[in-house]
């Protein structure tokens, strides 16, 4: 009776029925518009799809596991990859990576993130470390509560500034501003102190009051 059932499993698994189920095969062509593959396997060529769960995007010369079934011929592995490339993973209705603890994305060369319409950042406390920066933005919308920075050197061009603020407290060892045309400050009270030596050089030096000018010193030379 068991040899009996042992040659029985030997038959079946050797039928031909079960050989067409599942078979490896190598990529040879990928349609970029339909998404379908020719695969060469020792049945022939035939054509394939990529199966939901294959998350690896195949490549020409890649060797597949490929699967039959009533809807067709689905690629369901990417067995092995002769030449070394960029393994893409492609999630065609979209992917959510969620994890109770922590997600570490990691690389020892180029990091890139693309959002062709919206990237968002939601979190309590970011930190951003980084060598050298460069931002490029179009429009640019900052709320922020509170603001510290500490630059070592800080290069700033703009076409158009405007700034708003309820207070604003500058401190400077040293400044240096220079205005090629018309530096203009409205104020409902300036109030200027300085130390030491205030100096004003002109060409042209107009003072104008609708009331009083006073001008107080112990020495004053005119002229």
């Amino acid at each position: 009776m068991q040899n009996q059932q042992s040659t029985h499993y030997k038959e079946e698994k050797a039928s031909p029925l079960y050989s067409e189920k599942m078979l490896t095969g190598q990529v040879l062509s990928i349609n970029q518009e339909t998404g379908a593959l020719m695969v060469q396997s020792r049945i022939g060529t035939l054509k394939a799809n990529i199966a939901f769960s294959c998350h690896t995007q195949p490549k020409e010369q890649d060797q597949v596991l490929l699967v039959d079934t009533d809807a067709g011929i689905f690629i369901t592995t990417i067995l092995s990859r002769q030449k070394s490339s960029t393994t893409t993973l492609n999630f065609p209705q979209g992917v959510a990576i969620i994890s109770s603890k922590n997600l570490v994305l990691e690389s020892h060369e180029e990091l890139e993130l693309k959002g062709t319409s919206k990237t968002s950042v939601i979190t309590a406390n970011l930190s951003i470390a980084a060598l050298k920066s460069r931002i490029r933005v179009l429009d640019l919308v900052a709320q922020v509560n509170d603001f510290k920075g500490r630059f070592s050197k800080l290069s700033w061009i703009s076409e158009w500034a405007e700034q708003k603020a309820n207070v604003l407290r500058q401190r400077f060892v040293r400044s240096d501003r220079k205005v090629e045309q018309q530096d203009l400050q409205q104020a409902g009270n300036l109030i200027q102190r300085v130390d030491k030596t205030a100096s004003l050089r002109a060409e042209h030096a107009i003072i104008k009051a609708r009331k009083d000018v006073q001008v107080d010193g112990k020495r004053i030379h005119m002229g």
